[in-house]
């Protein structure tokens, strides 16, 4: 009962720490150009509302 459990805790253990890779890399690959692309859009936008006035 106890090895049991103790071996699921050192899994559950693992588990959060691959998660916790792969969640910075799919930050770093997806979530970096998403904010490139959020940041020319507004720089886009501002430049159309400074041309508008």
């Amino acid at each position: 009962m106890t090895s049991s459990f103790s071996v699921i805790e050192k899994f559950s253990g693992v588990l959060i720490q691959f998660s916790s890779e792969k969640l910075s890399f799919f930050i770093l690959f997806f979530c970096k150009p998403l904010l490139d692309v959020i940041m020319i859009i507004g720089d886009q936008i501002s430049s159309a509302q400074i041309l508008l006035q």
